[in-house]
């Protein structure tokens, strides 16, 4: 091993040690509350999944338990369908939730028009007796069919981000936001 190549190893080492730390989950540091008010539980039948027209679409509780989401993606005690309604009132919060934690963005959060150019899966999930809905959002989907494969992306930046969100407190209890490569 000569001196030179001493400082290559230094430099590739900690490229890999920020490189891991951008892909740690936020919540680490506890659940991030906002001042929101509470949300009523809606108690009618779910709609299963989006129209052709809509920019997400609903995960339902048999699709989860099928793709076994619980083993690799998300913590959960059990999964559930969020309905549109739940969903509606998950979205006309999320713009502020961004804008109030913009410094866990790379560049900036998308505003609420900026939104309109991702593309989300919601899946509900079970945890501790609470109900979550996990929100997967994507400006790119890679060619997959978004409506029924899970996008998970390493890396991608602002790109890709997802939310967790508490239906019953009706306030987001976590975001995770990309790295970039």
């Amino acid at each position: 091993m000569t001196i030179r190549s001493v400082p290559r190893k230094v430099i590739i080492v900690l490229f890999l040690m920020a490189t891991a730390a951008c892909n740690l989950p936020l919540d680490l540091y506890g659940p991030t509350e906002i001042t929101q008010t509470p949300v009523e539980l809606n108690t009618d039948s779910p709609r299963v999944t989006a129209t052709a027209d809509q920019d997400w679409v609903v995960i339902t509780r048999e699709q989860a338990e099928e793709m076994n989401l619980g083993s690799w993606m998300v913590e959960t005690d059990g999964f559930w369908t969020p309905s549109e309604d739940d969903i509606v009132t998950l979205e006309g919060k999320i713009a502020e939730y961004l804008w109030q934690n913009s410094t866990l963005f790379n560049h900036q959060p998308p505003d609420r028009e900026q939104l309109g150019e991702y593309q989300r899966q919601f899946i509900g999930v079970e945890r501790e007796g609470s109900k979550i809905i996990y929100g997967n959002y994507f400006c790119n989907n890679m060619g997959f069919n978004w409506r029924q494969d899970i996008i998970s992306v390493d890396d991608g930046g602002d790109c890709y981000f997802q939310v967790e969100y508490d239906v019953g407190e009706g306030m987001f209890i976590m975001l995770i936001v990309n790295g970039e490569s």
